[in-house]
């Protein structure tokens, strides 16, 4: 699923990666989708060269991550000044299932 603006900026894109299988995927940590974002973010130059990895600053990212039990970690990153955009990795394909961009 994706979500483009009437200029063609993609400001969503999704991924289905269908349900876990296994209790596997909460063996996943938090570091270990932090990088996975953080290439993402890295390798396709989503956000320019100029931006910031909210980490733990971002309240409500921080509290959906440390729920036992979700599919997927979120990230925030602050790019062009205010403009904000979550990165959401799947725990259990270990893969970038979804980003969001501020319009």
């Amino acid at each position: 699923m994706a979500l483009i603006t009437a200029d063609y900026e993609l400001l969503d894109l999704q991924s289905n990666t269908g349900m876990a299988e296994g209790e596997d995927y909460q063996n996943y940590t938090y570091n270990e989708a932090k990088t996975v974002a953080m290439n993402f973010v890295k390798e396709t130059n989503l956000l320019g060269k100029d931006y910031t990895f909210l980490g733990n600053r971002d309240e409500e990212m921080k509290s959906i991550n440390e729920q036992n039990g979700s599919l997927s970690f979120f990230f925030t990153f602050q790019y062009d000044e205010n403009k904000r955009a979550v990165i959401v990795v799947d725990k259990e394909n270990e893969k970038v299932e979804r980003f969001i961009l501020d319009d």
